[in-house]
């Protein structure tokens, strides 16, 4: 099956993990690495679509630089032949066992000290992130990339941008609440619905980093295998199969009602995690992750058993259906109920007077909308402590200025007991913005991509 696939002797591959319009992505050994698992995603004919090539590139030069236990690893790019029939990539990842996308489908439970290890990790990533002057804008439970020992991975930054430091909000760099506003279009194209990227060498064994925050290791049963966004969940079961084509065998139960919907619109799941500035098409800054941890936080606080009882009910915050921008000449979208904005208010309630006043031309539809008060966050999540509801209202504020900063979040009470400060300390420099200038025409795209290439083999 791996008749076409070129990685050279150094890797051996095991087999294919998934595959969708990026090409596929197969389970390797690392024969020079004493047998280290790795993920290998092969993307064919890189630069056909200039926008795509454009993101695998940024996406390489940020991975590059951001070096971090809470940072997917890109380990090495096999080296073309030559540079004239460069054509085909083959990016060499860490193997990480599961994502939190998966982890939320099983019948898995965590523990208040499991949603503490988990939201920690992502913060203490994100703030990485955001020192080397990087936005995510993609933040959701699918690029959450977890190992049985609850050590995590931030993945997939094809929708990443290189900013200014006016772009970063404060306790980063310390930035401004500017921002350059940019399409947002998801990033499936050019990206797994899996990712199979994997690790082998954890930051901290299950004793250090779950005992730490008084978590069990993650169950090895629970953990759904690492084999594609599109394995079907049954009753009983975590999920299974294989990606398309995969799924479990005749006779099992149909997955239940928001099991079934997550399958069925994962073409729109960015959208759900989606800041309300971005929907409104407004400035943004790197607020906007904040948001979507929030959403993901949200998550968390659901797959504690006295919350959510029934695993098969658990369901994203906002899982609209629409995200188009606005405009105060479609009328439609203001009674649409399942409109990413209507939901999002149905939630945390209708934006103040001042939180819109600077909005624009958009600040008419919002203020066409009926006054929601915010729906009581103890009833939707029981087993959550007045901490964590409290820094989850703070990561959902509408207004991006008063939204929590990732460096007041990791400093709120509800983390007190996880924190260690060695973690915490920024070790990376800004990425220059030259990352954004390049051009799109293929010569230029190509070149850029090679000299990523050329980093690898230099190393």
């Amino acid at each position: 099956e791996f008749s076409d696939w070129d990685v050279g002797p150094r890797y051996s591959l095991v087999r294919k993990l998934g595959h969708g319009s990026y090409g596929e992505v197969a389970e390797g050994v690392d024969n020079e690495e004493g047998g280290r698992r790795v993920a290998i995603k092969r993307i064919l004919n890189v630069f056909e679509q200039e926008v795509d090539a454009k993101r695998i590139y940024r996406e390489m030069f940020i991975l590059r630089s951001l070096r971090h236990t809470e940072v997917i690893r890109l380990l090495d790019v096999v080296a073309p032949h030559d540079y004239d029939s460069f054509a085909d990539l083959y990016l060499v990842f860490e193997y990480v066992d599961t994502d939190l996308y998966k982890l939320i489908l099983s019948p898995q439970y965590l523990s208040n000290a499991h949603v503490q290890t988990f939201l920690y990790q992502m913060l203490v990533g994100l703030k990485h992130v955001h020192s080397a002057h990087v936005i995510h804008r993609d933040m959701k439970p699918a690029n959450i990339l977890l190992n049985e020992d609850c050590t995590l991975k931030i993945c997939d930054f094809g929708l990443s941008r290189v900013v200014g430091p006016e772009h970063i909000s404060r306790g980063c760099t310390g930035g401004g609440d500017g921002g350059s506003s940019d399409s947002d279009s998801g990033s499936d194209a050019a990206h797994p619905h899996a990712h199979p990227h994997a690790h082998t060498h954890a930051p901290f064994r299950h004793d250090e980093e779950c005992e730490r925050a008084h978590a069990r290791p993650l169950s090895t049963g629970a953990l759904p295998p690492a084999l594609g966004r599109d394995t079907s969940v049954v009753e009983g079961g975590g999920a299974g199969g294989g990606g398309k084509g995969g799924g479990g065998g005749g006779g099992s139960p149909l997955p239940q009602q928001g099991q079934l919907r997550r399958q069925l619109t994962k073409h729109v799941v960015t959208r759900w995690y989606r800041a309300p500035e971005l929907i409104l098409l407004q400035d943004y800054t790197s607020a906007v992750d904040v948001w979507s941890l929030g959403c993901i936080f949200a998550e968390l606080l659901s797959m504690q058993q006295e919350s959510v009882a029934r695993y098969q009910d658990r369901m994203p915050l906002f899982p609209g259906k629409s995200c188009f921008p606005l405009s105060v000449d479609a009328p439609t979208s203001y009674t649409d109920k399942l409109d990413q904005l209507n939901v999002i208010f149905d939630v945390i309630g209708t934006p103040c007077d001042d939180d819109v006043a600077a909005l624009g031309e958009v600040k008419k539809y919002l203020k066409r909308l009926r006054p929601q008060k915010p729906r009581p966050l103890e009833d939707m999540y029981r087993a959550a402590t007045p901490a964590a509801l409290n820094l989850l209202r703070r990561m959902l504020q509408f207004n991006p200025a008063r939204r929590i900063t990732v460096a007041q979040a990791l400093e709120h009470e509800y983390l007190a007991g996880v924190r260690h400060a060695s973690k915490e300390a920024i070790t990376v420099e800004a990425i220059p913005l030259d990352v954004e200038n390049v051009p799109l025409a293929k010569p230029a795209l190509k070149r850029a991509v090679y000299e990523e290439v050329l980093f690898y083999q230099r190393k």
